[in-house]
């Protein structure tokens, strides 16, 4: 038996030998790529490994749409595993060459290098440590592809989602004081986990996975609409004509259009909705004489960000220091809000890091995204394809790169294998071997 880890989908362009990380070679092999027995040994303590780690990331996607604390404990242990373990050391030759790589590395060593130049590094520091979201990439694309089942992993976060909806609807109409996460992160995962119940119900054929699929969907949909994040009314009008194609697979663009308007006006159904909508144009308004409401603070946080931008193009302010610069630009109604971020993704890097920080983020989002879009037809591929769209959306008001729900999800979706094989029958052959023969 002859056996060779070798790298991955990604990395064909550059180097089309390889063809798969696990394949069986056929032929006169040469005499380092012969399997021994110490060899297989390492192999079968590595897929343990991984298997375990695997049921840590089902607690952490179970738990992002809940809390926050349960999924940073998970995934803190999924990441001690992957170092001790060295794991993530001995697939290197793989995560390595993948075309996420370099942009996640810039993203994640930037803020520390902001350190140098920021007026506050007690408030860059505590920046600067959200970046150890970005180690969950290379962790999850350095477990074995079979071990790491996406659709397994997205089922636990749908789990989640659905239990978070249900307790966000007794609290709602039962008045119950539930803890819950933030409203905005909130707002994306729904409208996230729809989209990932749509794409489910393009390609079930079961009917009671259907109506199970349906009742999600609706159960998603009522969360959304009773709550209170304009950012998620905002992502679910966008991004319904995605849904509806997926659903209902209409024959011409103009049904997608008129469905999409009947959806957004059953949104409007809500008092809730109605209201907040509403209050954007009181507060746009009064925006002069009371710039001290969600809408007035975003406009002041946007065009200090553009100011502090122009003023700093090549480097910014330093991480942290934004705070600091809009100091210089305080009304007096507003003085004593200290703002550490203008909630707005593309805003924050700019002012904090000035072009090289919109080169970052820009380069970043456009390699996940093209790599969810050229695998768009499997659910790993959809996941990270419509997941930056909620991210680019929900971003714009809000920078949702810090926040942990939101964060930690993009870091570990980049890392998803989107073209997994199935174990070759030899390899599986010597891990039945070894387990008899222990």
């Amino acid at each position: 038996m002859r056996w060779v880890e070798v790298l991955g989908e990604d990395e064909r362009e550059s180097n089309p030998a390889m063809t798969s990380r696990f394949q069986v070679l056929n032929g006169q092999p040469k005499r380092s790529q012969m399997i021994t027995t110490e060899n297989a040994v390492k192999h079968e303590k590595r897929w343990r490994t991984d298997t375990g780690s695997f049921y840590l990331l089902m607690g952490v996607f179970f738990f992002i749409p809940i809390a926050m604390s349960p999924p940073a404990i998970l995934g803190g242990l999924f990441l001690a595993i992957s170092l001790l373990s060295w794991g993530l050391v001995q697939s290197r030759g793989f995560w390595l060459h993948q075309a996420w790589t370099k942009p996640v590395l810039l993203f994640m060593v930037l803020p520390w290098i902001g350190l140098l130049w920021t007026a506050d590094p007690v408030v860059g520091l505590r920046l600067a440590e959200k970046t150890h979201y970005g180690l969950y990439s290379f962790a999850v694309a350095s477990m074995v592809p079979s071990v790491c089942s996406v659709p397994i992993l997205l089922s636990a976060f749908l789990v989640g989602l659905a239990v978070s909806a249900f307790l966000s609807l007794v609290r709602f109409f039962g008045r119950v004081p539930i803890v819950h996460i933030h409203h905005i992160a909130y707002s994306l995962l729904l409208v996230f986990g729809m989209l990932i119940v749509s794409f489910r119900l393009s390609k079930t054929r079961d009917k009671k996975e259907k109506w199970m699929l349906f009742f999600l969907l609706a159960l998603f949909s009522l969360a959304v609409a009773f709550g209170k994040s304009r950012a998620g009314y905002l992502a679910l009008m966008m991004l319904s004509p995605l849904m509806l194609h997926l659903v209902l697979k209409p024959r011409n663009m103009m049904k997608v259009g008129a469905m999409s308007i009947f959806v957004i006006g059953l949104l409007f159904l809500s008092p809730v909705v109605r209201q907040r909508v509403i209050l954007i144009a009181t507060e746009i308004g009064t925006y002069e004489s009371q710039p001290n409401t969600s809408i007035g603070l975003r406009f002041h946080m946007w065009s200090g960000a553009v100011r502090i931008f122009l003023e700093h193009p090549l480097l910014g302010t330093g991480t942290g220091g934004i705070a600091r610069a809009m100091e210089k630009y305080e009304s007096p109604r507003l003085t004593g809000i200290a703002f550490t971020q203008p909630h707005n993704s593309f805003l924050y890097m700019a002012a904090s890091f000035g072009l090289l920080g919109l080169i970052s983020i820009s380069w970043l989002f456009f390699v996940v995204l093209r790599k969810g879009w050229r695998a768009r037809d499997s659910e790993a591929g959809f996941s990270i394809f419509v997941f930056v769209l909620v991210l680019l959306i929900g971003g714009l008001t809000d920078s949702q790169i810090l926040s942990v729900q939101t964060g930690m999800l993009f870091s570990l979706l980049t890392g998803f294998p989107t073209e997994v094989a199935p174990l070759p029958t030899e390899v599986a052959g010597a891990k039945s071997t070894l387990s008899h023969s222990a």
